[in-house]
């Protein structure tokens, strides 16, 4: 669902007005010492918004607040954000249990790798 900005969007079960958003926010994890594998995390989060224009802004500026490091056994990491992944607009008309909040196609390869533990 997009918005111009111009029109009261759908709203949640509080009342509040807009339209809601998820965004895919992608960390890097930089350890110290460096390893050789990367580390990454995807995080979707929900985002109140007129437009998908300022849900994206506001999710570049989420990111970055989000940025946390601290110490291991092995060392230090840093998480850092990286990119805003995409803003996608969530076509319910009123958010309640069991509500798709973000969906994506994935070719077999990525499947498979989603399926596959950290090591």
């Amino acid at each position: 669902m997009t918005g111009n900005g111009s029109e009261a969007g759908p709203t949640d079960e509080r009342g509040g007005e807009g339209y809601w958003y998820a965004a895919s926010l992608m960390y890097q994890a930089c350890h110290r010492p460096p390893r050789k594998d990367g580390l990454w995390e995807e995080r979707i989060v929900l985002i109140r918004a007129g437009s998908q224009a300022q849900a994206l802004e506001q999710a570049e500026r989420l990111g970055p607040a989000d940025e946390v490091g601290y110490a291991t056994v092995e060392g230090e990491v840093q998480w850092r954000f990286a990119r805003v992944e995409r803003v996608c607009a969530i076509e319910a008309e009123v958010l309640r249990s069991g509500t798709e909040v973000f969906s994506r196609f994935l070719s077999a390869g990525e499947a498979e790798s989603l399926g596959r533990p950290l090591e």
